[in-house]
């Protein structure tokens, strides 16, 4: 029975050459050998590995290959270089079964390429020519060995053919520098490292994305926004100096001065290269057509460095795609708690997270009326501490600052109640932000939440207008389903009718008042967007038979600089402008205009053009597009003439 059971036993470990895959089957199997397999192929030197061997394979691994910098390899593969690839591979292969166990330092053994490969190391690991660490020894194959390299082996006295690309080009084709490579796009600074002009030469001492992921959790994608600017741009100039410098014309203890006007220091150059002691040289000497690049594992960060700097308020003031968020804070009087010194975590809905609540959801949130309901949202978006993405729990709920309960949907992205942000763990002096692409909106959160007459009653400057509907018995009328588009007269437009307001409120003019109302509402059940205006139509209203006309400037005449520059909206029958255009009500759309709109066959004194005109230029603020329509007002005026 012991003997049966031995004999299963070494029949399951004893495994015949002829069972294991060939050192081809190998090299294309493995996710880690990819870049080397394709290149074997494109070499033509795939069929020869299957033969008989027995063969003895250095295979460099991916990582390996990224190792001798960017583009360096792309520029082997090229169809002109075919040589050079050719010879580096063959220095990777030699025609003989050897084991680690069987190598000894010192050893050296002909490659394919006729050129001679020295084993300096068996211990800890195994190393070639000094440089070349096995990661991964004897993966025995049914015609030879593999062994899996960290760096490429270099042939003696080999030479890479020239670059094909410019330092620019050579961020964006290599994956592992893409944050540099989108850090030059948004600084402005492109230009500069493409310019290929011998006298703009560049060096470049270039971090990797992994040495970026060291600066700290958000640091490098929070470099990115546009409210950061000024840190990245210093930064990525502190990486680069002019002309071209090639590591072996450094001295230990050279300074070499930068275009950021630092400087950044040689201390070691054998065996490794560090800079300021704490960045290695990972790949030496990596030629571009605009210069050098040395291709470091660390950020150099500039003396001067100071990071983060701002406040959450600062960071979300200066970012061109938070200005909802900031016109919200300012209007929901929370600005100071973003200010303040207390620590906060702000999540921050784009610009185009707001608009994509829908037409005139984000308008009709910053007007005075709805301040109650933007601050119960804006509550859903503020914690009272910092809440970093690693803070975070999957499918697990937080609690807002406020006590409102916000469900962390996904770490990956990071995600609050469905809204997922684009960018994370942004640091701020007082806290940190998490911008999102989403609004989170708290549970029961409802808007709009008020018909266009409960809107009037709450908005200061609709206030004739609902004393005239109180007036006029037609508040149950104005609260009904709709739904409706709703031209709502401001009070000026009514304090322009001067003694005509008094005689339309008088109790004896009550339908004559009724009248002048019903005009303002659009009947037909159209809740109607200032964009569906653009175009001359008839709108028919509530009262009987009368119809309105929304014309757009261009339709009067306005066009070109004027128009583009302004972009003036619609005007109601001629003379009445929109001032505010797109307030959501829960029974249509209101959009408040400057000028009572008059019943055909009325009678009533209504103000000059020029009223009009006067409201708009005090609605602009002074700079361009005013001065365009006081230009505007001066040819209308002398028209009328």
């Amino acid at each position: 029975m012991l003997a049966g059971l031995f004999k299963s036993w070494f029949a399951v470990l004893v495994v015949t050459q002829a069972q294991l895959p060939g050192v081809t089957d190998i090299l294309g199997a493995l996710d880690q050998l990819s870049s080397f397999y394709t290149a074997l192929q494109q070499a033509d030197l795939v069929g020869a590995l299957e033969g008989a061997g027995p063969f003895t394979v250095f295979a460099p691994s991916n990582e390996a290959i990224d190792l001798l910098g960017p583009g360096v390899f792309e520029t082997l593969k090229s169809g002109r270089n075919s040589e050079y690839l050719l010879n580096l591979l063959q220095y990777h292969v030699v025609y003989a079964d050897v084991r680690s166990r069987d190598m000894t330092p010192g050893q050296t053994l002909m490659t394919w390429s006729s050129e001679t490969v020295t084993i300096t190391e068996v211990a800890p690991a195994v190393r070639l020519n000094g440089q070349a660490q096995v990661i991964q020894a004897d993966v025995e194959a049914s015609n030879g060995m593999v062994h899996i390299l960290a760096r490429v082996a270099r042939p003696p006295n080999y030479n890479f053919p020239p670059p094909l690309q410019n330092i620019l080009e050579l961020t964006r084709t290599s994956s592992y520098l893409a944050t540099f490579s989108r850090g030059l796009q948004l600084s402005g600074l492109s230009e500069q490292f493409s310019d290929p002009r011998a006298e703009f030469a560049l060096t470049v001492f270039l971090p990797t994305d992994t040495a970026f992921q060291k600066l700290g959790l958000g640091i490098a994608t929070s470099l990115m926004l546009d409210a950061n600017r000024e840190h990245l741009l210093s930064l990525i100039r502190n990486h680069a100096m002019q002309g071209v410098v090639d590591s072996s014309s450094l001295s230990l203890g050279q300074t070499l001065k930068t275009l950021a006007n630092g400087e950044i220091s040689i201390t070691s150059l054998v065996p490794t290269m560090l800079i300021n002691e704490l960045a290695t040289v990972i790949s030496r000497d990596v030629p571009a057509t605009n210069g050098m690049i040395q291709l470091v594992d660390t950020v150099l960060l500039p003396s001067t460095w100071l990071y983060p700097d701002k406040t959450i308020l600062e960071i979300v003031s200066r970012s061109p795609d938070l200005t909802i968020l900031h016109s919200a804070l300012v209007r929901a009087d929370l600005d100071w708690v973003f200010a303040s010194a207390s620590p906060h975590t702000l999540l921050a809905p784009t610009d185009t997270a707001f608009q994509n609540l829908g037409p005139g959801v984000a308008s009709s949130l910053l007007l005075s009326s709805n301040k109650d309901v933007l601050v119960d949202l804006l509550q859903a978006h503020v914690f009272s501490d910092h809440r970093r993405s690693t803070d975070m729990v999957a499918r697990a709920s937080v609690v807002t600052k406020d006590g409102k309960t916000v469900t962390v949907d996904s770490l990956s992205p990071l995600t609050f109640n469905g809204a997922k942000a684009s960018v994370q763990d942004v640091p701020a002096t007082n806290g940190l932000l998490h911008v999102l692409e989403g609004v989170v909106l708290p549970n029961a959160w409802r808007f709009p939440h008020r018909s266009f007459m409960q809107f009037a009653n709450k908005e200061a400057d609709l206030a004739e207008f609902t004393r005239a509907a109180t007036a006029a018995g037609v508040l149950e009328e104005f609260q009904s389903d709709g739904p409706f588009t709703a031209f709502l007269p401001n009070n000026y437009a009514f304090s322009a009718l001067g003694s005509s307001l008094a005689t339309l409120l008088q109790p004896e003019n009550v339908e004559m008042l009724r009248s002048v109302l019903r005009y303002h509402v659009v009947s037909g059940g159209q809740a109607l967007l200032s964009s569906e205006l653009t175009t001359p139509r008839e709108l028919d209203t509530l009262l009987p038979g009368t119809t309105v006309r929304a014309v757009p400037w261009t339709d009067l005449g306005w066009a070109g600089i004027a128009y583009d520059s302004a972009s003036p909206p619609v005007v109601i029958n001629s003379e009445a402008q929109v001032l505010i255009k797109d307030v959501l009500a829960t029974n249509g759309v209101i959009h408040v205009i400057d000028k009572v709109l008059i019943p055909p066959g009325l009678g009533l004194t209504t103000p000059s053009p020029f009223t009009t005109f006067q409201i708009i230029a005090s609605s602009l603020a002074p700079g361009p597009a005013w001065s365009l329509w006081i230009l505007v007002i001066a040819v209308y005026m002398s028209s009328q003439a």
